[in-house]
């Protein structure tokens, strides 16, 4: 495993996307397919910060996964597919994919990722170390979130909690066609989180912001879909429309974002458009 997420981590750092990865977090094979819903509100126009540029997209190695765990992940995809959420079976294959490896997966936490994250930064040489320095940068992460690909819970948010993009366990379908494009994370600006704040005071006296996030296709200039999914610390497979939401700022307001799927520790999204999202915990 070490060796493998070295390697990984070195993909990322040789092309300067930074699609690095640690610790994950639980989660469980029995899925809960979503059924959307849809909002809006206005909120004032802030810039996030933005991915690494690159010329071409970057691509990771497929998910390993044994006979056992093939079987399942092909279930969970007609499972998914049949629900109508996906319009493409790339699209399912690659939310199911990533659910089924997860479920192996130790749980997410700041602390367990903050921890293993450095330990592979300390293996690095100067020169990939001044790389994953200027993503702090790019990205507005710590190092640790960098190699991490993950952003930590957010000290100045009650009930934040860890996010992450694991290219050992999370796929990706861009435009509906499978290709294991790296997703990069990045931390939206303080601006963007204190909209969050608003907007989800705005769903609920209750509701609680679990985290923002930004997820950039690794050399994706443009897309018109991104199906993946996401570890969340908290989520569970009982999870639903109606206890969770996603809202993504675009066009200077907080538009709704189709949940595809929600698993112990994971959950599954639809993207049209690039830009932060925000992950509310409505009760």
């Amino acid at each position: 495993m070490k060796k493998l997420l070295v390697a990984t981590v070195l993909v990322g750092v040789l092309t300067m996307s930074l699609p690095v990865m640690a610790a994950s977090p639980t989660a469980g094979t029995t899925l809960n397919p979503s059924s959307g819903s849809s909002s809006s509100s206005s909120a004032p126009a802030t810039t996030a910060a933005p991915a690494a540029a690159t010329t071409q997209p970057v691509t990771v190695p497929a998910i390993t996964l044994n006979a056992t765990q093939q079987a399942a992940s092909s279930a969970l995809a007609s499972t998914l597919m049949a629900s109508g959420q996906f319009t493409s079976p790339a699209a399912a294959t690659a939310v199911a994919t990533s659910l089924t490896a997860i479920g192996d997966a130790p749980e997410l936490t700041t602390e367990s990722m903050t921890a293993t994250a450095l330990a592979v930064y300390n293996g690095l040489s100067a020169a990939q170390k001044a790389l994953i320095q200027q993503g702090t940068t790019i990205r507005n992460l710590s190092i640790e979130e960098v190699v991490g690909n993950f952003v930590k819970a957010d000290p100045s948010i009650s009930d934040s909690v860890a996010v992450a993009w694991n290219a050992l366990l999370c796929a990706s379908a861009v435009d509906g066609k499978s290709g294991n494009i790296a997703i990069n994370v990045s931390k939206p600006s303080s601006a963007v989180t204190q909209s969050a704040l608003a907007r989800a005071k705005q769903i609920s006296s209750s509701a609680k912001l679990l985290n923002t996030i930004e997820l950039t296709p690794a050399g994706v200039k443009n897309f018109k879909s991104l199906d993946t999914a996401l570890n969340v610390q908290g989520i569970t497979a009982k999870d639903s429309a109606d206890t969770i939401e996603v809202l993504q700022f675009y066009n200077n307001q907080w538009i709704s974002v189709k949940i595809t799927a929600f698993a112990k520790g994971a959950l599954g999204i639809h993207l049209e458009h690039p830009g932060p999202i925000m992950i509310v915990r409505k009760k």
